[in-house]
Order: C-alpha cells, then structure tokens, then sequence
C-alpha cells in the first residue's frame, strides 16, 4: 500500500492556525479587527472573486499594498487557486517597478489608494494588465472608471469557496524582485512547498529559544518589516500557523506604532535597524514601559563581524543572537535549511539579530549565565502551557 502523499501546501498553514485558535483576533491599525474564523471566509470569497475575474493557475497577480490585514488575506487566497502573487516594491523607482510587472507578465494588479500615482504611470505603461482592484482605506473618495473593483466591494459581492483546492506542492506560489543590484532587479520565486518548509523550520527554530526570545501561541505579533520584502522574513506565514494574535500596522506611523505595541500587548516583531531607530527615538518612547517586546533584526556584517546594536529605551535592549538553521528569512536560509533550493545570493551580507526586551548584556555573556530553574519546555496544543518565558520583566501574557 501506498501511504498517502501529502502535499505541503499554504492552505493547510491556514487551516492550522484557524482550528487551532478559530476566534484569536487579527487587527489592522485601530481602525479594524477580526478573527481567523473571518479571514478564512474572506479568504474564500477573494479567491472566489478572483476565479470570476479569470484567474486561474499560473495567472500573475500584483500587489501594491502597505502591511495588512488584506495583504495577509492575499498571501494565501492568490497562491491557493494556484495563482502566483507578486508582491511589488513600490520603493523602486517607478521605472523598475513597472519593469517588473512587466516582466514578471501580471494579468491582474491590486493596489492601495496611496500608490494611486504609480499604478496610473503602471496603466499607461502596460497594457497586457486586463484587471485592477483597488484597496481603500478612505472614505468618499471619487471613482476611479479604469478600475474594476473596490477591494471590500469586490469580495462582499462573491460568493464563497468550499475549500481552497488541492494540486502538486511544487506549484509557483509567489514572485518577488531583487533591490540594489547590478542591472535591473531579479526575480526570484518560491513554490508552496518551500514556503510551507521554511514556516516549519522557522517556527520550530524560534520555539527552542524559549527563555532567550523564542515563540509561543501567547505572543502578539505585529511585523515592522514590509511584506512585499520576502514574504515578510516568512513571519506572516509563521504567526499564521502558530493561531497569534497578529497586528497589521499598514503604512508606517511610528507613534502609531508604539501606541499599538503598548495597547495590544505586542511581544513579537522584526524589523531592519533603521525602523526599529526611528520607532525607539520618537517622543513617545520616553518613559513607555517595552519589557517584553522583542524584535528579530537583520542587519549589515563586515570583516569584523556584525556591528554592536545601538542601544534602546531602558526596556528594549538589542542582543545579538546566533543565526541559526531555519530561520524564517525568505532567501536568506542557512545552508542547512530544508528550503535551500530558494536563493541564497544575499546571506553572505546578513547578520540575524534577535532583539530581546527585558535582558542585559551581550548575547555571550547572556547564555553564559545558569539558566533559570523550571518549566522551558511546554505543550503547544490547545489549552497547554506553552513555553515558559523567565527574562527580566516579562510582560504579561495576553
């Protein structure tokens, strides 16, 4: 007998986290919040919606959109009718931004009403895009005639799939383009089966950190790092799985930022050095209690080494931290990864850093110390414990 063959698809990262936490709440800024038990049904309608407007496997879609609730509903509604999303640099200049839909051959562009501009310049540029959805956030804002839909508007109006459909593992799931290097940008893409193993191997390596900046089904999760840029390190994916409690902060407000940290109880983010700076030196950082907020960093190495963090609030210390197998950056996978076969160009030029709240000291010194007695282990079923946390000043779990 044959033993059934089980294709690692996203979908099922979805499934997981809903029958794992089916009412845990996902928001986007202060202005909405849902559960995964909603995600899933929207989810169904975009890619019902999106089979009405003729997508079909192997159709490129484009997104244009700032970190959100949607972009998440897209990172698997898109690639689970076997569609392929692009997920579009609006940082790039225009010219490169409209290479790359152009070269990646997108049918289909989604957009937010804050690049309004580059899609109209994409539009008079473009002419094999026979589709346009538009994502707002305003309202009483004036019809755009070239634009097929409002995003909201366009999935109220379609009903629901019964299920995402099955089909082979290895199928494309997304595309995305290389930034600053030689000659126009690159394109590099992953299939489901890559996505879903980097998700293992990343939450299985954030897991064993336990007590020095781990993950368990408490955290909160909100990313700083832009989700166009390799699938967000793959943490979208990863929180996803896991049932957290997500934190969409869309386009960046750093007082906004710190705002969300401190009322929804984030205790999980990644981010580059230049936005964790700016979100630690605004105003309202002074006197804000971050224990318990801890940050993944990547960040520049030289000949010496990777350079020292710079320091934080008294509650946001930044460690340097080992890197490790596994670890859910996209291309930047060590070479024990199980996802090798994505690229690998740019490791050489990383350094991961996990930046913990709450700690002291260099990460050297930190793991020389005893580890504190007790649980460090933990059941991450419903109802477990999950790991036990013991830094300095934890904050609570919500």
């Amino acid at each position: 007998m044959i033993a059934y063959d089980f294709q690692l698809l996203l979908k099922h990262l979805l499934e997981h986290g809903f029958s794992w936490a089916p009412n845990q709440e996902i928001l986007y800024r202060d202005q909405y919040r849902y559960t995964y038990a909603d995600m899933v049904q929207r989810v169904l309608k975009l890619a019902s919606a999106l089979h009405g407007l003729g997508v079909r496997k192997g159709t490129k879609v484009g997104v244009i959109e700032w970190d959100s609730h949607r972009y998440l509903e897209m990172y698997f509604a898109i690639p689970g009718i076997g569609a392929i999303l692009h997920t579009i640099n609006p940082n790039l200049a225009a010219e490169n931004v409209i290479y790359t839909i152009q070269h990646a051959e997108d049918e289909i562009l989604i957009f937010h009403e804050d690049f309004l501009p580059l899609a109209e310049q994409v539009r008079e540029r473009i002419k094999s895009l026979r589709g346009y959805i538009l994502i707002r956030d305003r309202k009483d804002q004036p019809d755009i005639d070239w634009v097929h839909a409002e995003y909201e508007a366009f999935i109220a109006a379609s009903a629901r799939l019964t299920e995402l459909p099955d089909f082979d593992e290895r199928t494309q799931a997304t595309l995305s383009y290389t930034t600053g290097t030689t000659g126009s940008p690159k394109g590099v893409y992953f299939s489901h089966r890559q996505l879903v193993l980097q998700t293992y191997a990343g939450w299985g390596s954030m897991a064993i950190f336990g007590n020095y900046g781990g993950i368990h089904k408490h955290d909160v999760y909100m990313p700083l790092t832009p989700l166009f840029h390799v699938h967000g390190w793959g943490w979208p994916y990863v929180a996803t799985a896991f049932g957290l409690k997500q934190v969409y902060p869309g386009k960046y407000d750093y007082e906004l930022i710190l705002r969300l940290v401190a009322e929804q109880g984030v205790t999980l983010s990644h981010c580059v050095p230049t936005i964790l700076q700016r979100v630690i030196t605004q105003p309202s950082a002074k006197g804000l209690d971050l224990t318990g907020w801890t940050l993944v960093r990547a960040t520049a190495v030289s000949a010496a080494g990777p350079a020292c963090p710079p320091p934080g609030p008294p509650h946001l210390l930044v460690v340097p931290a080992p890197r490790f197998p596994g670890f859910p950056f996209g291309p930047y996978l060590p070479a024990s990864s199980p996802a090798i076969d994505i690229s690998l160009t740019t490791l050489a030029f990383l350094g991961l850093y996990l930046c913990q709240g709450g700690s002291h000291g260099s990460m050297s010194h930190h793991l020389k110390k005893d580890r504190p007695s007790g649980r460090a282990g933990g059941h991450f079923g419903p109802g477990g414990r999950g790991p036990a946390r013991y830094g300095a000043g934890r904050r609570q779990r919500r």
